[in-house]
């Protein structure tokens, strides 16, 4: 049964592209299974860019507008990219991934557009660099709550595997905690050790090889047949040094930061010289990094601030699941 039906409609496009979300009981968004519940406004975003196909760094819009209105007059009369959203259409900018669609929309909106999404532009204008710090430090802010579970290190994101209630062995397979993603336990992501603690693999040998040849080599290379333990064993070398873990495209888990940038390129570089395309892609490229040195800088004041060590565990976990990540190199883009 449908819990929220909410029609969106995409800034520049023709009024007739009105198209509708609906959120049941249960949604799918990018292969998992979210209960009503569970859905945040960041799941709104990834589903209405899955749903169209849309570069996945998007601003998305509450608004208001009924067939007739003055806003709806101001949609069909003026060119759509150049319209103030905040101003002219009375919209509300859902800026946190993590409020509750339920909190944002307390009832659906079965007339009219309740939903604004506003793309990428290619050109983009120029800010300081105090207006760019004001940005990230407010939207820290609005993450602060699990910042400090992260700090503390009691981050924990994911729903754990439960085995059926005739399964002879329930209690024992429960008792372990396998982490769910996508609806399937996930044993890549199960029981990773802290940082004095033993490893499956050889990630000390990995981990020793790499000092002793960072001098000579900026790269190293991890060949192997599918399944060989490549994944897990860079995940227990994260689990025992603070490190950056990126992804082209997240086929399990990982942040979408460099497919975001990767999206945002291709729209930039149409037309462009080739000297431009490179200086472009490699801008995209070091808005990520930016953004989670700064974050990452932003975890250390806090834990001195309370007094406390964050494991590397805490802040590998936190690059693989939370939609801040994502969010935090879009004020650098833009």
């Amino acid at each position: 049964m449908a819990q929220r039906i909410l029609y969106c409609f995409i800034l520049g496009n023709a009024l007739n592209d009105i198209f509708p979300v609906t959120i049941g009981e249960v949604t799918r968004v990018n292969g998992a299974d979210i209960p009503f519940k569970d859905f945040t406004i960041g799941y709104l975003k990834d589903y209405i860019i899955e749903k169209k196909n849309l570069a996945s760094i998007l601003n998305i819009w509450k608004v208001g507008i009924i067939e007739g209105s003055e806003e709806w007059n101001i949609l069909k009369g003026k060119p759509n990219t150049e319209i103030d959203i905040e101003q002219e259409l009375k919209g509300n900018k859902l800026d946190s991934s993590m409020e509750p669609i339920a909190v944002s929309f307390p009832e659906s909106r079965p007339k009219g557009i309740a939903i604004i999404v506003q793309l990428p532009a290619t050109t983009v204008p120029s800010r300081t660099i105090s207006q760019v710090e004001v940005e990230v430090q407010d939207l820290l802010k609005t993450y602060s709550q699990e910042l400090e579970k992260v700090v503390t290190n009691k981050y924990d994101p994911y729903v754990y595997f439960k085995a059926s209630y005739d399964h002879p062995y329930k209690n024992e397979i429960d008792e372990k905690k396998i982490p769910m993603l996508g609806g399937n336990p996930n044993l890549l992501l199960y029981n990773l050790p802290r940082k004095n603690e033993d490893c499956l693999t050889n990630c000390e040998h990995l981990e020793a090889d790499l000092k002793r040849n960072i001098v000579s080599s900026s790269m190293t290379v991890i060949m192997g047949t599918s399944g060989c333990g490549k994944t897990r064993l860079c995940l227990e070398l994260l689990c025992r040094n603070y490190s950056l873990y990126f992804v082209a495209v997240p086929l399990s888990f990982g942040a979408k930061d460099l497919e975001n940038a990767s999206t945002w390129t291709e729209n930039a570089i149409r037309g462009k010289k080739p000297n431009e395309v490179r200086k472009l892609a490699e801008r995209a490229v070091w808005n990520c990094i930016t953004a989670r040195l700064v974050l990452l800088n932003h975890l250390f004041d806090m834990a001195k601030q309370l007094n406390c060590v964050m494991e590397p565990k805490s802040w590998l976990i936190f690059q693989l699941s939370n939609h801040l990540v994502n969010d935090l190199p879009v004020i650098f883009v833009t």
